[in-house]
Protein backbone atom coordinates (compact mmCIF):
# COMPACT_ATOMS: atom_id res chain seq x y z
CA UNK A 1 0.00 0.00 0.00
CA UNK A 2 1.86 3.36 -1.19
CA UNK A 3 2.35 5.74 1.41
CA UNK A 4 0.61 9.11 2.21
CA UNK A 5 2.19 12.28 0.57
CA UNK A 6 1.99 16.37 1.44
CA UNK A 7 1.00 18.17 -1.50
CA UNK A 8 0.34 22.11 -1.61
CA UNK A 9 -3.08 22.62 -3.06
CA UNK A 10 -6.22 25.00 -3.46
CA UNK A 11 -9.23 23.77 -2.76
CA UNK A 12 -12.34 24.19 -5.53
CA UNK A 13 -15.21 22.73 -5.12
CA UNK A 14 -16.86 20.24 -2.36
CA UNK A 15 -19.70 17.83 -2.97
CA UNK A 16 -21.29 16.15 0.22
CA UNK A 17 -20.96 12.23 -0.28
CA UNK A 18 -22.31 10.52 2.71
CA UNK A 19 -23.68 11.69 6.01
CA UNK A 20 -20.05 12.49 7.46
CA UNK A 21 -17.98 12.75 4.20
CA UNK A 22 -17.55 15.37 1.52
CA UNK A 23 -15.13 15.22 -1.67
CA UNK A 24 -13.12 18.19 -2.17
CA UNK A 25 -11.05 19.07 -5.76
CA UNK A 26 -7.97 19.96 -4.78
CA UNK A 27 -5.67 21.92 -7.18
CA UNK A 28 -2.24 20.95 -6.41
CA UNK A 29 1.31 22.23 -7.64
CA UNK A 30 2.31 18.53 -8.31
CA UNK A 31 -0.95 16.37 -9.53
CA UNK A 32 -2.79 18.88 -10.95
CA UNK A 33 -6.42 18.81 -10.18
CA UNK A 34 -7.41 15.99 -7.60
CA UNK A 35 -10.52 14.71 -5.71
CA UNK A 36 -10.18 13.34 -2.12
CA UNK A 37 -12.54 11.91 0.06
CA UNK A 38 -12.81 13.76 3.48
CA UNK A 39 -13.95 11.45 5.84
CA UNK A 40 -14.62 13.67 8.99
CA UNK A 41 -15.90 16.79 7.00
CA UNK A 42 -19.71 16.91 8.08
CA UNK A 43 -21.58 16.72 11.31
CA UNK A 44 -21.50 18.43 14.62
CA UNK A 45 -17.89 16.66 15.48
CA UNK A 46 -16.10 16.75 12.44
CA UNK A 47 -12.54 17.46 12.49
CA UNK A 48 -12.18 17.87 9.16
CA UNK A 49 -14.28 20.72 8.09
CA UNK A 50 -11.90 23.29 7.85
CA UNK A 51 -10.53 20.90 4.60
CA UNK A 52 -13.31 22.01 2.92
CA UNK A 53 -12.94 25.89 2.77
CA UNK A 54 -13.53 27.35 -0.58
CA UNK A 55 -10.24 28.81 -2.15
CA UNK A 56 -7.91 28.30 1.02
CA UNK A 57 -4.23 27.11 0.25
CA UNK A 58 -3.37 23.88 2.16
CA UNK A 59 -0.68 21.37 2.76
CA UNK A 60 -2.68 18.19 2.16
CA UNK A 61 -1.56 14.94 3.16
CA UNK A 62 -2.74 12.57 0.95
CA UNK A 63 -3.35 9.19 0.79
CA UNK A 64 -3.18 7.53 -2.80
CA UNK A 65 -6.32 6.06 -4.25
CA UNK A 66 -6.38 1.59 -3.91
CA UNK A 67 -5.65 -0.03 -7.09
CA UNK A 68 -9.00 0.89 -9.80
CA UNK A 69 -10.13 3.68 -7.40
CA UNK A 70 -9.58 7.65 -8.44
CA UNK A 71 -10.29 9.22 -5.25
CA UNK A 72 -7.62 9.88 -2.89
CA UNK A 73 -8.14 10.05 1.09
CA UNK A 74 -7.40 13.28 3.26
CA UNK A 75 -5.26 11.71 6.46
CA UNK A 76 -4.55 15.63 7.13
CA UNK A 77 -4.05 18.93 6.89
CA UNK A 78 -2.64 22.81 7.41
CA UNK A 79 -4.33 26.13 6.18
CA UNK A 80 -1.17 27.79 4.84
CA UNK A 81 -3.65 30.55 3.28
CA UNK A 82 -7.16 31.48 3.63
CA UNK A 83 -9.94 33.39 1.67
CA UNK A 84 -12.12 35.47 3.70
CA UNK A 85 -16.00 34.92 1.51
CA UNK A 86 -18.46 36.77 3.95
CA UNK A 87 -21.07 37.39 1.70
CA UNK A 88 -23.34 34.91 -0.84
CA UNK A 89 -22.11 37.18 -3.25
CA UNK A 90 -18.43 36.70 -2.81
CA UNK A 91 -19.09 33.27 -2.22
CA UNK A 92 -20.56 32.80 -5.84
CA UNK A 93 -18.40 35.14 -7.55
CA UNK A 94 -15.32 32.73 -6.15
CA UNK A 95 -16.78 29.67 -7.61
CA UNK A 96 -16.87 31.80 -11.17
CA UNK A 97 -13.00 30.92 -10.58
CA UNK A 98 -13.54 27.32 -11.38
CA UNK A 99 -14.22 27.42 -14.58
CA UNK A 100 -11.01 29.59 -15.10
CA UNK A 101 -9.13 27.00 -13.04
CA UNK A 102 -10.66 24.35 -15.52
CA UNK A 103 -9.31 26.26 -18.51
CA UNK A 104 -5.76 26.77 -17.15
CA UNK A 105 -5.78 23.09 -16.56
CA UNK A 106 -6.27 22.46 -19.93
CA UNK A 107 -3.92 24.45 -20.95
CA UNK A 108 -1.26 22.69 -18.54
CA UNK A 109 -1.79 19.38 -19.96
CA UNK A 110 -1.89 20.33 -23.50
CA UNK A 111 1.63 21.49 -22.64
CA UNK A 112 2.88 19.07 -20.43
CA UNK A 113 6.04 18.22 -22.26
CA UNK A 114 7.24 21.60 -20.85
CA UNK A 115 8.35 21.94 -17.85
CA UNK A 116 6.78 23.56 -14.88
CA UNK A 117 3.68 23.54 -16.47
CA UNK A 118 1.37 22.76 -13.46
CA UNK A 119 3.77 24.81 -11.27
CA UNK A 120 2.78 27.76 -13.33
CA UNK A 121 -1.05 27.23 -13.40
CA UNK A 122 -0.69 27.00 -9.41
CA UNK A 123 1.42 30.25 -9.55
CA UNK A 124 -1.28 32.26 -11.60
CA UNK A 125 -4.01 30.68 -9.59
CA UNK A 126 -2.83 31.71 -5.97
CA UNK A 127 -2.00 35.26 -7.98
CA UNK A 128 -5.74 35.33 -8.61
CA UNK A 129 -6.48 34.40 -5.21
CA UNK A 130 -4.53 37.06 -4.08
CA UNK A 131 -5.95 39.75 -6.35
CA UNK A 132 -9.29 38.19 -5.16
CA UNK A 133 -8.26 39.04 -1.55
CA UNK A 134 -7.23 42.58 -2.43
CA UNK A 135 -10.63 43.40 -4.24
CA UNK A 136 -12.35 42.19 -1.29
CA UNK A 137 -10.22 44.40 1.62
CA UNK A 138 -11.07 47.69 -1.17
CA UNK A 139 -14.34 46.62 -1.25
CA UNK A 140 -14.36 47.02 2.85
CA UNK A 141 -12.95 49.96 2.73
CA UNK A 142 -14.85 51.74 -0.13
CA UNK A 143 -18.09 50.12 0.67
CA UNK A 144 -19.56 53.17 3.72
CA UNK A 145 -17.97 56.19 1.36
CA UNK A 146 -20.30 54.31 -1.63
CA UNK A 147 -23.31 54.39 0.44
CA UNK A 148 -23.14 57.80 1.54
CA UNK A 149 -23.00 59.00 -2.12
CA UNK A 150 -25.71 56.97 -3.21
CA UNK A 151 -27.62 58.97 -0.03
CA UNK A 152 -26.01 62.07 -1.18
CA UNK A 153 -26.72 61.53 -4.84
CA UNK A 154 -30.40 60.92 -3.66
Amino acid sequence: MPEATTFRGVCLKTIDYTERARIATYFTRELGKVDAIIPSARGPKAKQAGACELGHVFHIHLKPPKAGASLYRLEQYEVTQAQKLSTSLEYDAYKLLYPCLELLQCFALAFSEHDGAREKVFQRYQAMLGMWELATEIKALLWPGLILWQSILK
